[in-house]
């Protein structure tokens, strides 16, 4: 390998590893000369194709809710249109068990790196994301965040929205698939529901400390 082809490799592995340190820091090359002269390199081709794929299967995960076993069947929940799907009964996977739901894989998040355990399962984001599995187990979890995350009880509307409109939409949701009676008896357990100790608070502010 000729010395200038290895230095555009090793360009090309830096680029990869930091992509953003490396185009901010201009340090090898200007912004133009990288787009001129290295983005038609085979390495960076193929890492950019490859980075796309994972995004487009990450964005198509994100957009799927959690799985639901109410006892009289299997849904999968879509949190941004709001429909259900039915699964195959014998489709419920196995879960690891979280504070307010069961998990398919604590290590394999939407909310953080690929083996990282996920740094929300007890903030209420479980009842939004495609790797929870919710049974009727999971009710006084679901009733309790259901509770704390009204819009009634938020501070800054804008804020609500923002933080908690989806994971409030969705546990409406989840609530009306389960027979009444048993969200009934699960509102005489939420108090044994493990939540972050600042959930109630941060949703409504000082005042009402």
């Amino acid at each position: 390998m000729t010395p200038r082809r290895f230095r555009k490799s090793a360009i090309a592995a830096e680029i990869i590893a930091e992509p953003a340190t490396h185009l901010r820091r201009q340090r090898r090359h200007t912004q133009d000369m990288l787009f001129d002269h290295y983005t038609n390199s085979p390495t960076l081709r193929q890492e950019a194709g490859e980075r796309f794929v994972r995004s487009i299967s990450e964005l198509r995960d994100r957009a799927l809710g959690p799985t639901i076993d109410t006892g009289d069947g299997i849904v999968q929940l879509d949190t941004v249109t709001g429909e259900v799907t039915d699964l195959d009964e014998n489709a419920l996977p196995e879960s690891v068990g979280g504070a307010l739901a069961g998990c398919r894989d604590p290590e394999d998040s939407p909310h953080a790196p690929r083996g990282e355990i996920c740094p929300m399962a007890r903030m209420g984001t479980c009842f939004t994301c495609p790797n929870a599995i919710i049974t009727v187990e999971h009710l006084p979890a679901l009733v309790l965040v259901n509770a704390v995350s009204a819009p009634d009880a938020a501070v800054n509307p804008t804020t609500w929205q923002k933080v908690w409109g989806f994971i409030h939409e969705a546990t409406v949701t989840i609530l009306q698939m389960f027979p009444r009676d048993a969200v009934e008896e699960a509102r005489l357990h939420t108090d044994e529901v493990l939540v972050d100790l600042g959930l109630r608070h941060e949703m409504r502010g000082p005042a009402d400390a």
